[in-house]
């Protein structure tokens, strides 16, 4: 009977580490999308613009910390490698600045989609 009660509770506390952390993921990924659309809203003005890439920065580093266990690292690869150009480009005002933020952001919402549990992502 113990090891029944011990085999429950494993299981319990795998389910509930998998719905908070998916839980997390998900308003992370949110707050990341936001700041995103920040930017590309803020475009013309190179000083808040780069203030919202700064703060996009800190939080990507934070969120980075905290998912890489979770996410897989090629997910992770894909979001850093959009995001470390965006800065450059809104310090030399190019054109194609728009198109990676709409990258970033497409990205973002795909990697919070991957990761809600539904039968397409577990088969």
């Amino acid at each position: 009977m113990k090891r029944v009660i011990i085999s429950i509770s494993i299981l319990t506390a795998m389910v509930s580490l998998g719905i908070f952390f998916n839980i997390r993921i998900s308003v992370r990924c949110n707050e990341l999308i936001e700041l995103t659309e920040l930017i590309q809203e803020n475009i013309e003005n190179k000083s808040e613009a780069l203030e919202y890439a700064g703060q996009f920065d800190s939080e990507w580093e934070s969120f980075h910390n905290e998912s890489i266990f979770i996410i897989r690292g090629d997910r992770l690869s894909e979001i850093e490698n959009c995001y470390i150009r965006i800065i450059p480009l809104i310090e030399t005002d190019n054109d194609e600045l728009s198109a990676e933020l709409a990258e970033l952001k497409n990205i973002l919402i795909h990697t919070k989609a991957s990761e809600i549990p539904n039968i397409y992502n577990i088969f």
